[in-house]
């Protein structure tokens, strides 16, 4: 199931719904009819009516919570989790979710990466011009091909394209684009089976070695 964030749910709007459920909190179908108002599910009413609840106590509590230290920042951490600890999103919202991070969901997740995605550049830049060996491949995401260079030793990914097609000039504007962010072409591998059929291989010099 997709989680979406409601952006037309502003604060205001969810302390009315919490208002609303407040003041027909015991009628008979009143958290229903609220629910189908706003384009809610119960399960997420009865979420801002506990959380709600949760805050007034606090408020209002002649104790003071105890003062804890410092949570470390969310998003380096979630960043951390997911590169380094190798964590799946749902893995991810159960880790939060136990550490009492907020927001801990799976769509705040997919929407937040989603987002650092988008700022990445797909071609790694050098200040100056680096000779290595590459290594390339096709992988397919529903049936569209994703073109992906590494560096062999490091496999850094110097490039990652999600092409409309991947024939042999798809292929050489990929290479020609990795030369002008300072990888020039010299070495070359690639898994020989497959490609004396496909663009890969007829936009590669023959020096180029199967692997």
């Amino acid at each position: 199931m997709q989680f979406i964030r409601r952006h037309d749910l502003t604060p205001h709007t969810r302390i009315d719904i919490v208002r609303l459920a407040w003041l027909n909190q015991g009628i008979y179908g009143k958290m229903t009819q609220i629910a189908q108002e706003y384009h809610i599910s119960r399960t997420l009413l009865y979420q801002l009516l506990w959380t709600a609840n949760l805050q007034l106590t606090t408020l209002f509590s002649a104790h003071k919570p105890h003062v804890q230290a410092p949570q470390p920042l969310l998003e380096p951490l979630i960043l951390l989790l997911r590169l380094e600890g190798k964590c799946s999103i749902p893995s991810l919202t159960s880790i939060l979710q136990y550490c009492q991070y907020q927001p801990n969901s799976v769509g705040h997740l997919s929407e937040r990466f989603h987002i650092y995605g988008a700022a990445l550049p797909s071609t790694l830049a050098m200040a100056e011009h680096q000779e290595v060996f590459y290594l390339s491949d096709e992988i397919f995401a529903r049936h569209q091909p994703i073109l992906v260079t590494i560096e062999a030793q490091s496999t850094a990914i110097l490039k990652i394209q999600l092409a409309s097609d991947r024939s042999a000039e798809t292929w050489k504007a990929h290479f020609d684009d990795l030369g002008d962010h300072r990888f020039p072409q010299h070495r070359h591998g690639l898994r020989s089976w497959p490609w004396p059929r496909c663009g890969l291989s007829s936009s590669l010099p023959r020096r180029t070695m199967g692997v």
